[in-house]
């Protein structure tokens, strides 16, 4: 399993939606947060979890992310990335964690998985459709 932040993952089995389980895995405390790669469909209370999970993680998303990539960003942004919280982007908006591969198609939330964008960039206008071409329900 992938663990881009360090620490232990914790394994447990959750319905997928394709009749097979996959582990789903977690401790936010070392900032790890896993869906094993063979999930191809994620729906119902899996998905609901990996998203409320997501949310709990995004903190340790954005130091992460100050650490690895600084150059990418200005002091005041590193400031608040150091502290967990998002950046302010370029269109004046706090930035975004965006899923490379959605959720619910078997995307994990994992470093790997995430790109971080402006709010403009991640999902307004044609920018939403580019970054999730794939409705809930759609293939993946």
């Amino acid at each position: 399993m992938n663990e881009p932040f360090g620490g232990q993952v914790i394994g447990a089995e959750v319905p997928t939606g394709t009749g097979a389980p996959d582990i789903l895995g977690s401790d936010l405390e070392q900032g790890t947060y896993v869906l094993s790669e063979s999930a191809t469909k994620v729906s119902g209370e899996a998905l609901k979890r990996a998203r409320r999970e997501f949310e709990k993680l995004k903190p340790a998303a954005w130091k992460e992310e100050a650490r690895r990539n600084p150059q990418k960003y200005t002091a005041e942004q590193l400031g608040r990335m150091v502290k967990g919280q998002a950046p302010i982007g370029d269109d004046g908006y706090s930035m975004e964690v965006h899923h490379k591969k959605q959720l619910q198609h078997g995307g994990s939330n994992t470093f790997d998985n995430f790109d971080f964008k402006s709010r403009e960039k991640h999902r307004l206008g044609e920018n939403y459709r580019q970054n999730h071409p794939l409705k809930d329900g759609e293939g993946p």
